[in-house]
């Protein structure tokens, strides 16, 4: 089964979960990963764990395997900065290929102009 689960600051993710999108950036932006607590400090941003606009993560399962994750950034401007910043795309390096990051693009698309 198919699920792509939206996450915010009104519907965030339990720890293990968000334990899970972590190590599944860290592992799957292979070349362009940064550390796992920057990883982190984005998703914490996203979810107002601190002061900051927030954002959303997009986390994309097929029978409950983690395929792919995008983390968004607000950045509370708006003109020459965007308002939106994409942090991290990443999809499963044995499923790239399938559309699996285009479909997360555009969702992300759609939901940062919402």
């Amino acid at each position: 089964m198919l699920d792509l689960k939206i996450y915010s600051y009104t519907d965030k993710p339990d720890s293990n979960e968000k334990n899970k999108i972590v190590d599944f950036l860290f592992e799957h932006l292979e070349n362009f990963r940064d550390n796992k607590a920057d990883i982190e400090k984005a998703i914490n941003y996203a979810f107002k764990e601190y002061t900051s606009f927030g954002g959303f993560v997009l986390a994309y399962y097929e029978d409950s395997k983690l395929l792919g994750a995008v983390v968004v950034n607000q950045t509370g401007m708006e003109g020459y900065i965007p308002e939106n910043i994409l942090v991290y795309i990443a999809t499963h390096k044995d499923y790239r290929g399938k559309g699996i990051g285009t479909m997360l693009m555009n969702e992300a698309i759609n939901r940062a102009n919402d």
